[in-house]
């Protein structure tokens, strides 16, 4: 997350709400929009201060987030690729639809 901002049109503020903006850096120069708009927030202000002070709190070290792995060439990732789909399927002809 680069930025969040909040706003709130004429009509937000007469019915008390607004929306919370969040801009990453993997923005699309072409756009002018925030990647993510919540939109119809009673606590807007609120929103955006608790997702602020996460952000100032986390810890990137501590994250459990995908990791990826450096593959030699091209044919060790299709091996690697193909072993993890095997195990996929697997895993689904396991569970009861």
């Amino acid at each position: 997350i680069t930025n969040i901002s909040t706003t709130a049109g004429p009509f937000d503020r007469l019915f008390g709400i607004g929306c919370v903006n969040i801009e990453t850096a993997g923005k699309s120069t072409t756009s002018n929009s925030p990647e993510e708009k919540l939109e119809g927030l009673p606590l807007f202000h609120e929103i955006r201060d608790y997702i602020l002070n996460q952000l100032r709190t986390y810890d990137p070290s501590k994250s459990r987030g995908v990791t990826f792995e450096a593959f030699n060439d091209l044919q060790e990732l299709k091996n690697e690729t193909l072993n993890e789909l095997k195990e996929i399927k697997q895993l689904l002809k396991k569970q009861k639809w």
